[in-house]
Formats: structure tokens, C-alpha cells, sequence
């Protein structure tokens, strides 16, 4: 088996799109394995009308939900018996020619441990309403996050695709709450050795949508997940050796890392405290969540000026 698309299911909303993607591509060797989370959707009504034998569907006995979704990706890459593997969100889709791109890919990048899609961003009608930046065609663990943590690079867990004895070896998708930073994570550690070969045109589609992790409210949880990103990455760039643009690369990292995390907190408390005013439970629980008296009082000024805007 050449590939595994691994299809962590809960939202019935798009799912039947989802699969009619996957059983478009033009590249034939693959299967697919679905986990049903416990949904509430009748998603086996709608997996009914893809008689294939290359679906395969399981269903868990409890709801794991968003907080420990990836627990659902690792178990469904348990599942797996493709060489390679790629997680995607019950509501994406991808082009007809995905898996055949990625073919084409390895004939001048073979062996490595990690590919990557570039990605359209769609709505609730599928209409495209973003597209993310063009990557080089090779790049090392090193530009990779220093373009995600000094560019804000846009990326996904279903961009990439992973070599699935790689990931098994180095402990399947990295766990972050609400898989914030996981996909960032899982990618660098599988492109710790070789880096990581990008195709240029469009072939994943991710959907934005209120239904999905990333809308999650829970910004508590997104806090927390954005530091203990950045303890791997200060473990990371200590304990992985670098040689030539990448020296480079690392002492920029090092150097911008905190203005980088306290950014994304900042405007996360905001938008906590614009949305629910909980200026108390940040005081309170400053300690538990690493934030500074001094970055709660910036957020509700950022906040205030957010309320003003929108008056």
C-alpha cells in the first residue's frame, strides 16, 4: 500500500464532500481509514454510499473530543499499513491529482521523511477565499520554523504528508492541546533529518469554518499549547546540530522566539477578554498559564481598542 489517508471524523457537515475527494484522486493505491469519534451526525449513513474496499471505519467507545484530537490521529495511524500517511479534517478536501503530485514529488526528492501540499484555504462553499504563500522546493527543519515562528507561515496538519516508518519511529503526531502547534511539531521532527520537499500548486483544501478546532474558544488551552511550543522549540534548536544557513537560521529563532509567543498571547487574551471580559481569571490563573500582571493589562488594552473599532 502506498499511501493512508487517515480521516479523524466528528462533523457530519462536509464529510460526504470530504470522501468524494479522496475517491476522485487519479492515483488509485491508497486506502482510507475513518475514526468516528463518537459523533452525533450519522456519519455511517454517509459512509454507506462509498462501498469500497479500501475504506476502512472504526469507532471509538467515548468521545475523546477536541482537546486530545490527536489521540484520534495516532490511533488511526496505528491503523495504517500505507508507507506513507496524511491527516485531514473531516471538512477539507483535496484535488483530484493529490496524490499523484506527491508521486511526482518523490521522483526528484526520493527518500526523504516528509512532503508537503501547498493549500488553499475554502469556505463553507467551498469558494477560495486564501491560498498560502509559495514555498522554496526544499527546505530544512530550520527554514521551516523559522518561517513559521518569524513569518508566520499558514500551515495545516493535512498539508504534509509523512513517511509512516518515520513517524511510528519518533513517536507518531506530536500532542499539544486542541492540536495547537502539533501539525508544526509533528512536521519539524520528521523533517529533522532530510527537510522537507514542497509542490507549488494547490492540491489540499482546507476548510474554514465556525465547526472546526482552530474556531475553538478555548483560549486558555491555546495559551498553554503556545508554551509548551515554545519549550520544544528552545529543546529543539539546543539539541539539534546545524551546519551552514541553518546557524543562521537558529540564532534568528533564538533571538525572535520570545517576542513571537508573547505576540500570539497577547492577541489571544485579547480576544478573550473582547469576547468575555474574563480580566479576573487571567489574574487568578497567571501562574498556571505563564502570563505575565504586564501582558494581562497590554490584552485589555488591545481588547478595549478591538471593542472601540468595532462600535
Amino acid at each position: 500500500m502506498r499511501y493512508s489517508i487517515l480521516i479523524p471524523a466528528y462533523k457530519g457537515n462536509f464529510f460526504k464532500e470530504c470522501l468524494e475527494s479522496v475517491f476522485s484522486q487519479t492515483y488509485q493505491d491508497f486506502e482510507v481509514i475513518v475514526l468516528n469519534d463518537c459523533s452525533p451526525d450519522a456519519l455511517e449513513s454517509i459512509i454507506s454510499k462509498f462501498p469500497d474496499k479500501r475504506l476502512r471505519y472504526y469507532a471509538n467507545d467515548r468521545n475523546v473530543g477536541a482537546v486530545d484530537v490527536v489521540d484520534n490521529w495516532n490511533k488511526l495511524l496505528s491503523y495504517a499499513k500505507g508507507e506513507f500517511v496524511v491527516c485531514m479534517g473531516d471538512d477539507d478536501k483535496l484535488s483530484p491529482d493529490f496524490l499523484e503530485s506527491y508521486n511526482k514529488l518523490m521522483e526528484i526528492y526520493p527518500g526523504l521523511d516528509l512532503y508537503h501540499a501547498r493549500t488553499e484555504i475554502i469556505d463553507e462553499k467551498s469558494e477560495c477565499i486564501n491560498i498560502q504563500a509559495d514555498r522554496p522546493e526544499w527546505e530544512s527543519a530550520f527554514a521551516m520554523l523559522w518561517n513559521n515562528i518569524m513569518r508566520h507561515r499558514l500551515q495545516f496538519i493535512g498539508d504534509f504528508l509523512f513517511r509512516t516508518s518515520t513517524l511510528r519511529a519518533k513517536g507518531g503526531f506530536f500532542k499539544l492541546p486542541l492540536a495547537w502547534a502539533s501539525d508544526c511539531v509533528s512536521a519539524l521532527i520528521a523533517a529533522s533529518d532530510k527537510g522537507c520537499a514542497n509542490l507549488h500548486h494547490p492540491t489540499f483544501f482546507y476548510r474554514s469554518n465556525p465547526y472546526s478546532i482552530t474556531s475553538s474558544k478555548n483560549i486558555s488551552l491555546k495559551v498553554k499549547a503556545l508554551y509548551c511550543f515554545e519549550d520544544w522549540v528552545r529543546n529543539f534548536i539546543s539539541t539539534t546540530p546545524v551546519t551552514g544557513l541553518d546557524v543562521k537560521y537558529k540564532i534568528l529563532i533564538s533571538n525572535g522566539l520570545d517576542h513571537r509567543i508573547e505576540h500570539d498571547v497577547r492577541f489571544m487574551i485579547a480576544d478573550d477578554l473582547k469576547n468575555n471580559g474574563n480580566v479576573i481569571f487571567w489574574l487568578k490563573n497567571k501562574k498556571r498559564y505563564r502570563v505575565s500582571v504586564s501582558t494581562i493589562l497590554v490584552s485589555l488594552v488591545m481588547a478595549i481598542g478591538l471593542k472601540i473599532n468595532n462600535l
